[in-house]
């Protein structure tokens, strides 16, 4: 499992933890923005299991908590300003019957703030069983709420993070984001539709200052080397999945899905491997060696990070 993975269920694919990698950012040093948990929710029924994993401000309310459950999991009316069914939190009964109906004004942490809390979510005659997981400190470019990962639904359609994920993050903070990003980034987002992206650009903090040698900022300014397209799309999307800070897998991971969903593949049909992407965008990726940004020699996390994001966000 990859090194910043949350834990899933079987059959669900390892995610990044975007906090895990911000905390080994920072040298572990502990937030003053609150805490994240990491929510396991499922709702099982005899012919199909629908689960998601939840990323989401332990500071919020348990009214944000249903907004963003319903999204996740893209119940009927999600989003739409007006509830279509009845919904209600309790907690587990000790006999397995259900405790009265929460206070939807009270902090998600009061109830889901620890490992192995749980709650129940009722919508309609449905039912969905909520388990922190995982919590750690935030900081300031954390999103609010993010769906890490998933399977199944209920209107037996593809579970499609990205779109869940754009609104959750809302068209005005994806405008917001967006903005501080290189053009070129911005480009491969819209073009792909991976709004993914904007949460790893969110806790990367593209407005953060950053300090470079005068040798590393030149490189930058030229970076990258490659003029045609489909080259310069290969060296975008490696900083992304280099960007993500989770070991060689994942990052070949995110590489080659952003290729394939840019439209680039191989010539005898299939996607781009990691090694022949990288190829592409050769003579960029030696020149971010020759700062220490890539492979071998390479400076420590937090200098890495911070030519990531000085490449990402521009000039």
């Amino acid at each position: 499992m990859p090194q910043y993975a949350v834990p899933t269920e079987p059959g669900l694919a390892p995610v990044i933890s975007l906090g895990a990698a911000q905390k080994h950012h920072r040298g572990q040093v502990q937030s003053q923005q609150g805490s994240t948990v990491i929510l396991r929710s499922s709702n099982l029924q005899a012919d199909r299991e629908v689960h998601r994993h939840i990323g989401i401000n332990a500071d919020l309310h348990l009214n944000d908590l249903h907004r963003v459950i319903d999204t996740c999991f893209e119940l009927p009316g999600a989003g739409e300003g007006e509830d279509s069914e009845p919904w209600y939190f309790s907690q587990p009964g000790k006999d397995n019957s259900e405790s009265e109906q929460l206070d939807r004004t009270r902090r998600i942490r009061d109830y889901l703030g620890e490992p192995g809390q749980q709650l129940l979510y009722h919508w309609g005659l449905w039912r969905i069983t909520i388990e922190t997981i995982d919590s750690y400190p935030r900081d300031a470019g954390t999103p609010q709420a993010l769906c890490v990962g998933g399977s199944g639904g209920f209107d037996d359609a593809d579970f499609n993070p990205s779109i869940i994920n754009a609104r959750l993050t809302g068209k005005d903070t994806i405008r917001r984001v967006l903005s501080h990003a290189v053009p070129n980034i911005r480009r491969i987002i819209e073009r792909t539709r991976l709004f993914d992206f904007v949460a790893l650009l969110q806790a990367i903090d593209l407005s953060r200052d950053v300090s470079l040698t005068p040798e590393a900022e030149k490189i930058c300014r030229q970076l990258p080397l490659e003029t045609e397209p489909r080259r310069i799309d290969a060296f975008w999307s490696t900083i992304l999945g280099l960007s993500c800070l989770s070991g060689d897998e994942l990052g070949d991971e995110v590489t080659e899905t952003t290729m394939a969903a840019l439209g680039w593949g191989c010539p005898q049909g299939g996607k781009l491997a990691g090694p022949a992407i990288r190829e592409l965008c050769r003579d960029s990726l030696q020149a971010l060696s020759s700062i220490g940004a890539y492979r071998s020699d390479a400076l420590s996390v937090v200098d890495r990070l911070d030519i990531y994001r000085r490449l990402l966000r521009g000039a």
